[in-house]
């Protein structure tokens, strides 16, 4: 009996290896066949439907894509512009504005913005992808175009500045280096306000004026008006009427700007009572802290929202690619041709 057993069992666990082989058999098989249809599907796939997806993916793992919340991706169209290279527009929703990384950014309020990009893809590899026509999502970089004919009028506003300062006009590399600069400052301070946007109009620079001419008591030199003041500034204090445009238009953009801003930004306790402590001492003042807090709060506030604006400013600067576009006419800025009527003649 002991024996028949020990055969019964001898012969099972010979059974079993054939068994497993089948079973790993069969398996195999099933992953081959899974393995053969997906070779089938692939195959089956056109280059340009390979590259669409190339590119959605791609566009899905980018920097302003992933940190600004991305959604809502769609591929518009697919070219191929030539053997092996496509063009692809697409686009996509962010839940907050601008581009590439957030990291300190004062534009972080939720803002929904649609963006569309333009991405080349050349053998299977992303070449090139621009955002709105403005952003190079590969450098990280933004393109900005300054047009000849404003690198020539700030060129003209520096040597007048230099001039009302009494100092020798630049010329030549110099000149340009330092008109190139200045003129992509603006472009990049514009930036920053239509990114909150913020609009001055005609009129609240028409009124600012006003209020100068009235606030700093010009009437009684004969300068009761839009057209006197610009005269005065320009023949007797070498200010050009664009400059005065501009200037008011970017303080009044600034001063928006602020309010834009959550008035309810955080203030440390300790900082308060520090400038609280220094503010007696400085003014010798007899005022408790509960009364000056408020007020002290206000010009921390401020200091911190111009630290944070100047620092942006230079990021966004920094990030920057400026391009010089050759033409013989522009218009400057968005009110000079709005003012036309009230700037003096040149007869």
């Amino acid at each position: 009996m002991t024996k028949k057993i020990f055969f019964v069992i001898l012969f099972l666990l010979m059974l079993f290896p054939i068994a497993c082989e089948e079973e790993e058999s069969e398996k195999g098989e099933e992953v081959t066949e899974e393995k053969a249809e997906e070779e089938v599907e692939e195959k089956e796939k056109t280059p340009a439907e390979s590259t669409e997806e190339l590119v959605k993916d791609w566009i899905s793992a980018t920097t302003t894509f992933v940190e600004r919340k991305g959604k809502d991706l769609e591929i518009n169209e697919v070219t191929e512009k030539e053997e092996g290279v496509y063009e692809v527009s697409a686009t996509f929703l962010t839940e907050f504005v601008g581009y590439g990384e957030m990291e300190n950014e004062i534009a972080t309020a939720p803002k929904e913005t649609m963006h569309e990009i333009l991405v080349v893809v050349e053998e299977e590899e992303v070449v090139q992808a621009t955002l709105n026509e403005e952003f190079d999502e590969i450098k990280g970089k933004r393109v900005v175009e300054i047009h000849q004919s404003d690198l020539d009028w700030r060129k003209e506003v520096v040597n007048r500045s230099l001039e009302r300062q009494e100092k020798n006009p630049l010329e030549g590399e110099m000149l340009l280096e330092v008109a190139k600069d200045r003129q992509l400052r603006h472009e990049i301070a514009g930036l920053l306000f239509d990114e909150w946007e913020i609009n001055i109009s005609q009129e609240e620079i028409e009124n600012e004026i006003l209020d100068l001419i009235e606030e700093d008591g010009w009437q009684g030199s004969g300068i009761d008006d839009l057209e006197t003041f610009f005269q005065f500034q320009e023949e007797v204090r070498n200010y050009d009427s664009r400059e005065i445009i501009e200037d008011i238009e970017f303080e009044l953009s600034l001063k928006e700007l602020y309010e834009k801003i959550d008035s309810n930004m955080d203030v440390e306790e300790e900082t308060l009572k520090a400038a609280y402590e220094d503010y007696v001492e400085e003014t010798s003042e007899d005022i408790s802290f509960e009364e000056a807090e408020e007020m002290l709060r206000q010009e921390l506030f401020s200091e911190k929202i111009t630290d944070n604006i100047v620092s942006e400013l230079e990021r966004k600067r920094e990030k920057a690619d400026v391009v010089i576009v050759e033409e013989e006419e522009k218009i400057r800025g968005r009110l000079v041709d709005d003012f036309e009527d009230l700037l003096p003649n040149d007869e």
